[in-house]
């Protein structure tokens, strides 16, 4: 083909598409509809976001969880990122934050009958489902407890529902998000909700319970370490003051006047006392080292900016949508053209 029978051709299906330009206003309206229809069901949300960096007490700034996952069974890793941000996104922390009572619109209650309400879970998701057979229904549920060791297999359905909520799922875009900057060792929580109010709440409060369960797992081995020599600290003690006491009794009773039989006990008590005194001086010291280590290796969460109203209200674009629905409709209407003129060219003799 010739660079002239080229543009002829071009021409040709120019012309046709300029003609059938009526079709394709028509072919854009039912993409225009069904994203009003979309439109309509769009909520606008309150966005709040904290950002914090974690000190683990070895020396350096930014994030290291080595102490959190050896407790936990793991071993430690250069880039632990990836891990506190499953950690965040785990039962343990979620369901906990669920079952956290706080004050939302004046009324006190556990976080996720609050979430419930906000969201509009029950209207808009549990009221619709469709009760199988071995599948309990979540129409109306509400969090009665905090137990959640002991929890129903209703209530388990209920708090694994509002996980897909809070971290997304095939039905739900996520409305908690976990981010990081491994330079500069920062990490940020951001959540996302239909009111302010609620986006604040629900974000402190997973700050707060994430930041206290990596404080108590990362000094949970020191901690238990400190008990242990404190318990055989305060017993060696204990020993020592009884040696002592028995040693003045026995002082007292025999008045200083020691016949050589007697001098072997008081021999012994001094023997034993001296014993328990080098005893009790190591062990205090390792007490203070145990301490130490404590005090150490207990990490420090720094805040560096909290969630504060008003937030930002993250508008939903009509223009947007109308782009997207006009595109669409145009490159749908012109493909079933194009196709129809190569047919007829096609068929024609």
């Amino acid at each position: 083909m010739t660079l002239r029978e080229l543009i002829v051709l071009l021409r040709e299906y120019i012309l046709e598409i300029w003609q059938k330009k009526f079709w394709i206003a028509l072919c854009c309206i039912p993409f225009i509809g069904w994203k009003a229809v979309e439109y309509s069901k769009m909520k606008a949300t309150y966005s709040a976001k904290v950002t914090f960096m974690i000190d683990d007490g070895k020396g350096g700034g930014g994030l290291n969880i080595g102490g959190l996952l050896s407790s936990l069974g793991a071993g430690e890793a250069e880039d632990n990122y990836d891990k506190i941000v499953a950690l965040s996104k785990s039962m343990r922390i979620i369901g906990e934050v669920l079952l956290t009572k706080a004050t939302v619109n004046g009324k006190s209650d556990f976080l996720g009958n609050h979430l419930i309400d906000v969201e509009k879970v029950n209207e808009e998701v549990w009221s619709k489902q469709k009760i199988k057979e071995g599948k309990p229904s979540l129409n109306g549920f509400r969090f009665t407890r905090a137990e959640i060791d002991s929890f129903t297999t209703l209530e388990y359905s209920a708090v694994k529902h509002l996980m897909g909520l809070l971290n997304g799922s095939e039905v739900h875009l996520p409305i908690f998000s976990v981010g990081y900057d491994k330079k500069s060792g920062v990490m940020n929580f951001k959540v996302s909700c239909q009111t302010e109010e609620m986006a604040i709440v629900l974000l402190n409060n997973f700050y707060e319970v994430l930041s206290r369960f990596y404080i108590e797992k990362t000094i949970e081995k020191n901690s238990a370490t400190y008990q242990i020599v404190k318990a055989k600290t305060d017993s060696i003690r204990r020993a020592l003051n009884t040696i002592e006491s028995r040693k003045a009794a026995f002082d007292d009773a025999s008045h200083s006047v020691l016949l050589n039989a007697d001098k072997v006990t008081s021999q012994r008590y001094d023997r034993e006392k001296h014993l328990l005194t080098m005893m009790y001086g190591e062990s205090v010291k390792n007490l203070e080292l145990a301490n130490f280590a404590l005090k150490s290796n207990t990490p420090y969460i720094q805040l560096i900016d909290k969630a504060v109203p008003p937030l930002s209200r993250n508008p939903i674009s009509r223009s947007k949508l109308l782009l997207w629905a006009l595109g669409f409709g145009i490159a749908t209407s012109v493909s079933l053209i194009v196709v129809r003129k190569v047919i007829v060219d096609t068929l024609q003799p």
